[in-house]
């Protein structure tokens, strides 16, 4: 890469963005720049006003480089660092492509003719796909041509492999363009790690899983994976295989393809950690699990016992049992009775400490796991707290002015006073005091930081807080003492160098972390690269710069 540049935004911005495929047909024919731009993702041009020398003078290029045209810029880095922009010429309609790389200051100039942009990792086999002279190919991170321009699509290298597209069909070559499976798929997918398998259409329109030889080891109407992607196994995979509307469990381990079912199963599902099946009975529907070598266990029914009770699943020790009246009580394990059925409903044990129930007139109150009464049956309404089980809110239903309490169950013990709402933020809790204040309250019911209008909490460990004002946003200490005069549109979090982004007249420049404004807000994109340098890129009239400035002290 060239020495020069600069980055995007966080990835707060990202969400907004709108996502490109890199294969072919989802461009405009000749990659003409649309008529409406997205705001989030494109840059206004109508002005040709330049920046005054003073400003220019003031940024203190390191280096930098210029091209003319409009801009498109990746409002946020990838993983790495690593930026996609494009240029198009005022009097052209075609855009050009190129990266910045956010950790050296280099970049890649806007020669191609398309690169995705909102991807999660670029180069992340040190290969990237892109498109030129109406071809894909491959380069490096240094914007070196690795693999020719000769294909209709290109995909990711995953594995070692990547996707790419001849003639109108799928095919595989490895990181020297090398075909190890030529195309003939009208479909692809990427080769699952550790298993080497990846499932691909053939030109018959069935689904097939294939090696990375190209040998098709099973083929169906239709295949899905039957795992978690969060539950990475290197070992094996099991798959559902579908003929005749019927499903088939097949496992792959060790380069090995094994069929362990007959094609009988209505459904087959992933579900906590096991695999489900369903199938139509003489009678009834069967359901049950499929162990790894396809054995069945079926699930029983429950059914109501000589006593007439019956017995729900088991959840923190306890569990849930009605009789044939339809009230409620609590078993444990084994099914001993802990408290008789005396309540219309109860929640199942979320929490080892306690269950909601719910009385005949319809009121909410809470028990232990012995049965005894925590909080008496009442009108109140009462609430989990997202992501902390052994809390509570319990407060009046409805009506903008109705107040929540916080309540520990576990210590059995009202926390704080009663607020118009509360939510939990990482250790401690934001209480709304009413519609206009707003203040963080830890686990004793201590305000960490006192109601105030607005806030960003994220940063009150380290001693600050965004605050808001009819100007905009500023920062103060923990006790509210304005630390900067400036006030702007967007405040970034504190990042790696103790520097803050900052936006005013919707612009980009780089603050300290108390708000200083060290380099003015001219730029379509800033990021630290270090303590001493920032890549930039800003407009100036029809000219794009992009360069690493110097980061003036205090």
């Amino acid at each position: 890469m060239k020495k020069i540049i600069v980055f995007g935004l966080s990835a707060i911005i990202a969400s907004n963005m709108l996502g490109c495929q890199v294969a072919e047909g989802v461009r405009n024919k000749g990659n003409k720049i649309p008529t409406s731009h997205n705001k989030a993702t494109m840059f206004s041009n109508n002005s040709n006003k330049k920046f005054s020398k003073e400003v220019l003078n003031q940024l203190k290029f390191i280096d930098k480089h210029s091209y003319k045209g409009n801009l498109r810029i990746q409002r946020y880095s990838d993983q790495n660092g690593i930026v996609p922009f494009a240029l198009s010429h005022p009097q052209k309609e075609n855009e050009y492509f190129g990266f910045i790389n956010g950790k050296d200051g280099g970049h890649i100039p806007p020669t191609y003719d398309y690169i995705q942009f909102n991807k999660v990792k670029y180069f992340e086999s040190g290969l990237e796909p892109v498109k030129k002279g109406g071809k894909y190919g491959y380069i490096n991170i240094k914007g070196e041509k690795i693999i020719d321009f000769i294909y209709e699509g290109a995909m990711d290298f995953e594995n070692d492999v990547a996707a790419v597209n001849k003639n109108g069909l799928w095919g595989y070559v490895n990181t020297k363009g090398d075909t190890v499976i030529k195309p003939q798929f009208k479909q692809v997918d990427t080769f699952i790690e550790g298993v080497n398998v990846a499932i691909v259409t053939t030109k018959n329109d069935k689904q097939a899983l294939i090696n990375k030889q190209g040998e098709v080891l099973i083929q169906s109407d239709h295949l899905f994976s039957l795992s978690n992607p969060e539950e990475k196994n290197n070992d094996y995979i099991c798959f559902a295989a579908m003929k005749n509307d019927k499903h088939a469990l097949v496992k792959i381990e060790n380069g090995t393809t094994k069929q362990l079912t007959d094609y009988i199963y209505d459904q087959l599902f992933y579900d906590n950690g096991e695999i489900k099946y369903s199938k139509m009975g003489l009678d009834l529907d069967e359901e049950g699990t499929l162990d790894l070598e396809g054995k069945e266990t079926k699930e029983t029914k429950e059914e109501y016992n000589p006593n007439g009770l019956q017995y729900g699943k088991v959840h923190n020790g306890r569990r849930i049992v009605t009789n044939m009246d339809g009230l409620c009580g609590i078993a444990d394990e084994n099914k001993k009775i802990i408290l008789s059925p005396k309540f219309t409903h109860i929640e199942p044990f979320i929490s080892k400490y306690y269950a909601i129930v719910q009385t005949a007139d319809m009121k909410n109150g809470i028990i232990d796991r012995e049965g005894n009464i925590i909080i008496k049956p009442s009108n109140l309404q009462i609430q989990p707290v997202e992501n902390k089980k052994d809390y509570i809110t319990v407060g009046e239903e409805g009506g903008q002015k109705s107040k929540v309490q916080l309540y520990d169950v576990k210590s059995k013990k009202y926390i704080g006073g009663k607020y118009a709402n509360i939510h939990p933020m990482n250790d401690d809790f934001i209480v709304m005091v009413n519609d206009k204040k707003s203040g963080l309250m830890n686990k004793n019911g201590e305000f960490i930081v006192e109601p105030y209008d607005y806030y960003s909490y994220e940063e009150h460990k380290k001693g600050y807080i965004v605050k808001s004002s009819e100007n905009g946003l500023y920062i103060t200490n923990l006790a509210g003492k304005k630390l900067s005069e400036e006030t702007y549109q967007i405040v970034q979090p504190i990042d790696k160098n103790n520097y803050r982004v900052v936006m005013q007249k919707l612009k980009y420049g780089l603050a300290d972390k108390d708000g200083n404004l060290l380099v003015p807000c001219v730029s379509e994109f800033i990021k630290a690269i270090d303590k001493t340098k920032a890549q930039i890129v800003m407009k100036n009239g029809d000219e794009v710069i992009i360069g690493t400035v110097e980061i003036p002290s205090k």
